[in-house]
């Protein structure tokens, strides 16, 4: 994966991986690419409450894209690693879960249950498709007839899972901000509208107790700014890290081995020229976008 650069001025931080590359088009590691997380998730409990219709979803499944296609950004964090960071193109498409008699096709266009849905655009799930089509992973999940939308309980390979203790499912945010519709973080991923430009984060989460509602937000979803950095060797830049929910600065967020402060900063040296990625990362909270940095001589 490349070298760890950076100074590590705690020995106690957790330390994240810095991939190091020729070229970049957008951050994609394998699943085994960065240190487990402990990312989490805010509530699918209508698992239970609603029309079920579980299977895996390959990417052969998704009509062409249709009318109002625009590019998004969009960011998917898996259980212990990133799926997808980058632009991504997308519009309407016919969504299909399940097999035999429980197999369900829906079109993601935003229209979902509203009377009056507006003009047909590109949605959270179109994005989420689009990815999984270019980088060759599936999904799976359910449909719920009340909401007309979808959601789902695997993304790649990190699964729903709920043992009493803690429950961990998936959701999706679009600048940062849940949704109003269907039930915030799931079952909104149809009815909501992006526009170009949009930051899109695809979450697996984790909560303490059993299905917890969507609305407990104690889970921050890590921004770590800025985001790109050209330093020249022996040199060091100043990083923070906010919530960027709420935009409250977080602080013990790991950043290549350094912990930020009280004002959620960390100052970071680099003794190696070349390019490197880093990730915020803070136990129970959901990993930060991708800061590239560029160290020259």
């Amino acid at each position: 994966m490349g070298n760890f650069q950076g100074l590590h001025l705690s020995p106690t931080s957790v330390f994240i991986t810095a991939v190091r590359r020729t070229s970049y088009t957008s951050y994609n590691p394998t699943f085994a690419s960065l240190p487990f997380n402990s990312l989490a998730m805010l509530s699918l409990g209508m698992v239970f409450l609603h029309l079920v219709a579980f299977s895996a979803i390959t990417t052969t499944n998704a009509a062409p894209e249709a009318t109002a296609t625009n590019t998004v950004n969009l960011r998917i964090e898996a259980n212990t690693s990133t799926l997808y960071e980058g632009p991504i193109t997308s519009g309407p498409r016919n969504i299909t879960v399940g097999s035999g008699n429980n197999k369900v096709t829906f079109i993601c266009d935003d229209a979902g249950a509203m009377p009056s849905p507006p003009p047909p655009g590109n949605t959270p799930t179109d994005a989420l498709d689009a990815a999984a089509k270019a980088r060759g992973f599936t999904y799976g999940g359910g449909f719920d007839g009340e909401f007309n939308d979808f959601y789902f309980t695997r993304i790649g390979t990190s699964t729903e899972y709920d043992n009493g203790t803690y429950f961990q499912s998936w959701g999706s945010l679009v600048n940062y901000q849940v949704s109003k519709f269907g039930e915030g973080l799931t079952l909104s991923g149809c009815q909501q509208l992006v526009k170009a430009g949009d930051e899109v984060l695809w979450a697996f989460i984790t909560v303490k107790g059993t299905d917890s509602s969507n609305t407990d937000l104690s889970v921050l979803f890590l921004k770590l700014a800025p985001t790109t950095v050209t330093v020249k060797k022996g040199k060091g830049t100043t990083v923070s890290v906010t919530d960027g929910r709420t935009g409250v600065v977080v602080q013990n967020a790991s950043v290549a081995g350094v912990k930020t402060d009280a004002d959620g900063k960390a100052t970071l040296y680099f003794f190696e020229t070349g390019f490197f990625q880093y990730k915020a990362h803070k136990t129970g909270d959901v990993r930060s976008n991708v800061m590239n940095v560029t160290v020259t001589d």
